[in-house]
């Protein structure tokens, strides 16, 4: 569980601010009479008592430098647990879909690829069409987070083999350094 703790701690926040972000469409849902705010309210609720869930579990375990497994464990399970978490809406929407469209929209939306099962998206609440646009941008801002924040890792784990390898004499002549 030493592994397992501090990635919890993250996922327990990642999981809540997704729960935030699934109360702005509420307001639309309100504004246009749209009868999914029990959908968006319930999906927010779950997601955030599960993350809190995580943040307790995640809290007993110090957080110390994270490990090269840490890293890829918590952007893994942050994908595939936003993606899941983030279908719940379109699952219990008054008109819903079956849960693989719906997760195959929620990833869709999280992967920013753009592709979409719903047809006829103009005949859809507007409140949904918020939802999928917020997933959207979750997603092109998660990209860029997760590039910000593992990149610098990725390159010191790199020049930590490099180094090694030329303590041990692996690489003589392959290296050329250029200013």
């Amino acid at each position: 569980m030493k592994l397992f703790g501090p990635c919890l701690l993250i996922l327990g926040a990642i999981l809540n601010i997704l729960a935030l972000f699934m109360l702005l469409p509420v307001g639309f849902s309100l504004a246009y009479e749209s009868a999914n705010q029990v959908a968006f309210v319930l999906s927010a609720t779950l997601t955030s008592v599960i993350g809190i869930i995580f943040l307790v579990i995640g809290k007993k375990y110090p957080m110390e430098q994270m490990q090269p497994k840490q890293v890829f464990l918590v952007t893994s399970f942050a994908w595939v647990g936003v993606s899941t978490f983030s279908a719940l809406p379109v699952v219990l929407m008054q008109n819903p879909l079956n849960i693989a469209s719906a997760f195959f929209e929620a990833v869709s939306g999280i992967t920013t690829t753009g592709s979409s099962v719903m047809v006829g998206l103009e005949n859809y609440p507007k409140d949904i069409l918020l939802w999928r646009s917020l997933l959207n941008w979750i997603g092109g801002v998660g990209i860029i987070g997760m590039a910000i924040a593992v990149l610098p890792f990725c390159v010191w784990v790199a020049c930590a083999y490099l180094k090694q390898s030329l303590r041990n004499g692996q690489i003589k002549h392959y290296l050329v350094l250029k200013v």
